[in-house]
């Protein structure tokens, strides 16, 4: 009888840890946003935030090679946000929250910084310097198409 009841409250921890790890969604408004990547030749950087009930974007990318630069401020539909928001959930974006690793010895790689933060005072900041989260590719590169079209 003391097995079983050991077995049962085992796998009650288990599903109970499972559960709260499952249950991270984000489900407060997001406030401001910020990526930013930069490598040898040149950054870019998103921005959004939302001040006085207005959502502003703004970008800026230099590419040093080829000697471009490009600004962008401008007011944007809060639905930017919305969808945002369901791409961090989406990619669980909120489970890269205190990431914070670099490559060792490299010397010319990439580097990111992630901060995100929501009406509800939560908040994700990521960065990498040659290392990145899982999925890490494939949720920027959704983040990079839902802002394209300001750009």
């Amino acid at each position: 009888m003391k097995k079983i009841i050991i077995f049962v409250l085992t796998i009650m921890m288990a599903l109970t840890m499972l559960g709260c790890e499952n249950n991270q969604e984000i489900e407060s408004d997001i406030v401001s946003f910020y990526y930013s990547t930069s490598g040898m030749n040149g950054f870019t950087k998103y921005n959004v935030s939302v001040n006085d009930d207005k959502t502003i974007f703004s970008y800026e990318s230099r590419c040093v090679n080829c000697n471009e630069h490009k600004e962008i401020n401008e007011e944007i539909s809060d639905s930017y946000l919305k969808e945002l928001s369901k791409l961090v959930n989406d990619y669980n974006i909120y489970e890269w929250d205190g990431f914070d690793k670099n490559e060792e010895g490299l010397m010319d790689g990439g580097s990111f910084k992630l901060e995100i933060a929501f009406k509800d005072g939560k908040s994700i900041k990521a960065r990498g310097y040659g290392k990145s989260p899982d999925n890490y590719r494939e949720a920027i590169n959704a983040i990079i198409e839902l802002f394209s079209p300001l750009i």
